[in-house]
């Protein structure tokens, strides 16, 4: 039986810039006022793209996954990326998550995933069951909630306006380390940082 101690919960990540999450923060900040009350919002530090969950490893196996990590990447050319509309998972009839999706100009982002999902998996970290959504996540609603902010949200995203401009050049992944909770965006640690080097 593995010590649940000696274990931590990983995933793979894109950090967007700060003046990206600063443009995500006054977008949430919008939604929250045209009525969006009732999410549990992301904090600045806490907006990223997870381009592969990984779940609960060993700690000692941060090395082997860092190592796979930095092969893909060096296969991987430096890319841009936009940011697009806002909606919800896993429905809007029944709204759990409120994000952002990243344009549908994602292809690099989509290979990334895909090579990453197979190196992982030569690792014993299971594949993803749902397609890949590349998404930034704005905030969580609350269970209670959920029908108080289905109500708003057709009003509020009638109203939103995502600047045309939410665009940045992404240089390299990060694998980050997160002791969820409810307090969403609390518990993030970068582990490393691994640069995009594959020739364009």
């Amino acid at each position: 039986m593995v010590d649940a101690k000696s274990q931590i919960r990983v995933f793979i990540a894109i950090d967007p810039p700060q003046n990206v999450k600063a443009a995500l923060a006054r977008i949430s900040g919008n939604l929250k006022n045209l009525g969006l009350a009732r999410v549990n919002w992301v904090g600045l530090a806490g907006f990223h793209i997870t381009v592969k969950f990984l779940g609960d490893v060993p700690s000692s196996q941060t090395g082997e996954l860092l190592e796979a990590i930095e092969r893909i990447s060096q296969t991987l050319p430096w890319f841009v990326l936009n940011i697009g509309s806002v909606g919800v998972f896993p429905h809007p009839r029944s709204p759990r998550v409120l994000w952002i999706a990243i344009d549908h100009d994602a292809e690099p982002l989509i290979r990334m995933h895909r090579e990453l999902e197979e190196a992982m998996s030569t690792l014993g970290i299971s594949k993803e069951c749902q397609p890949f959504r590349p998404h930034i996540t704005l905030g969580r609603i609350l269970r209670k909630d959920k029908v108080a902010v289905r109500e708003q949200l057709s009003t509020a995203f009638e109203h939103i306006v995502i600047p045309s401009d939410l665009t940045w050049e992404v240089h390299s992944l990060s694998l980050m380390s997160s002791s969820f909770s409810h307090g969403i965006d609390g518990g993030y640690r970068r582990i490393a940082e691994i640069r995009l080097t594959g020739a364009l």
